[in-house]
């Protein structure tokens, strides 16, 4: 897994943000929306690269986070401390990371996510509700100076071949 991070960029920047990473001519890097259809928005997806490669990215005012990995999905999400309390926003972002890492994002209930292993504020092992099972998600807290931020992988022994993991 590749995580990379940088300053403020500006928000929707993630296409080219991943096309720099990535730095390959046979790199096909766009957005699609799982739920309209648009390239407009939606989450950053890489195709044309081998092996298969899974994409996440999150902004901030003042910080991005890229996720690149070929082992399977994953999700990242980032947000400045001065925004809520550290323990609130430790659960924030692991939750919304596990749910990007699932393919569905926020289109599924933040409250439906279960800790079931570590706590909150560091590394944890997730539940999120699936289509026939759930799906376990292991989250890893990232370290960017003034900022909560996670990073979360699905589980490939009990999330593989469930569904049709978008990367974003």
């Amino acid at each position: 897994m590749r995580i990379v991070v940088l300053g403020a960029t500006p928000q929707g920047s993630g296409v080219a943000l991943v096309r720099d990473a990535l730095a390959s001519p046979v790199a096909r890097v766009t957005r699609l929306c799982p739920r309209c259809g648009s390239s407009r928005h939606g989450p950053v997806i890489a195709t044309g690269v081998t092996p298969r490669l899974w994409v996440s990215v999150s902004h901030s005012p003042q910080a991005t986070v890229v996720v690149l990995d070929t082992a399977g999905p994953v999700g990242v999400d980032i947000e400045p401390l001065d925004r809520a309390d550290a323990a609130v926003l430790g659960q924030w972002t692991a939750t919304e990371a596990a749910l990007k890492a699932t393919g569905r994002g926020l289109a599924d209930d933040p409250d439906s996510v279960r800790l079931l292993e570590g706590d909150w504020a560091g590394d944890c092992l997730l539940e999120v509700p699936g289509p026939a099972t759930p799906y376990r998600v292991r989250v890893t807290r990232v370290d960017v100076a003034g900022h909560a931020a996670r990073v979360a992988q699905l589980i490939p022994a009990l999330g593989a071949g469930r569904h049709t993991p978008r990367s974003g």
